[in-house]
């Protein structure tokens, strides 16, 4: 659930051997997150010198005026939620402000840009711009993960051929899908089908 109450998970459309469609849900098992702008002041005269927005991974309840750090609420807190992916994105150095130099902390963003493509951690949708569309949900082209080949294939070679034996060609790993002609004292080429390993 997030801030809002609305549940973290994405449908999305598959596709499989046989070219039939199935709607798959997706339910994320990292936690929802919101960004909250933190006041920096000024340790001798309360000064508000800087505002950082940083993300919180909490209850919104717990940052609220009526519910004030207690030892009832510190222990709705954001440390019982898992983390979220996040953008690197520079470090403030706030040692000015304070009596040590070195105190500097680490800002994160939810979208980058590399290359003029935008890259959006979007969590509540999908697009086609987000981490989650371009590297967690890979359409399978099955026209380009199915290879066949033709080789005289050795009987222990053959043996092996079962689970999950994998066959390295063309610098990638397949699976083999069926075994065709194959013949056992070796005078013919046996026809391999092959699905690349994604």
């Amino acid at each position: 659930m997030d801030a809002e109450g609305k549940d973290n998970h994405y449908d999305f459309v598959s596709e499989n051997d046989s070219y039939n469609s199935n709607i798959l849900t997706l339910k994320s098992n990292f936690s929802y997150n919101w960004f909250k702008d933190f006041a920096v002041y000024n340790k001798s005269d309360s000064k508000v010198l800087d505002k950082l927005s940083l993300p919180v991974i909490s209850k919104t309840e717990v940052w609220t005026v009526d519910n004030l750090p207690t030892p009832e609420n510190m222990k709705k807190w954001y440390i019982d939620y898992p983390q979220r992916f996040f953008f690197y994105k520079d470090i403030v150095d706030l040692g000015m402000y304070y009596d040590r130099n070195d105190f500097k902390i680490a800002t994160v963003t939810n979208s980058k840009t590399v290359n003029n493509e935008k890259f959006i951690l979007d969590y509540d949708e999908t697009s086609s711009d987000s981490i989650y569309s371009r590297y967690f949900v890979l359409i399978r082209n099955n026209d380009k993960n199915y290879t066949e080949i033709e080789l005289f294939l050795d009987a222990s070679d053959y043996e092996k051929m079962k689970g999950d034996y994998l066959i390295e060609f063309n610098y990638d790993l397949y699976i083999v899908a069926s075994v065709e002609n194959y013949s056992v004292l070796g005078l013919d080429k046996t026809k391999l089908n092959l699905i690349r390993k994604v």
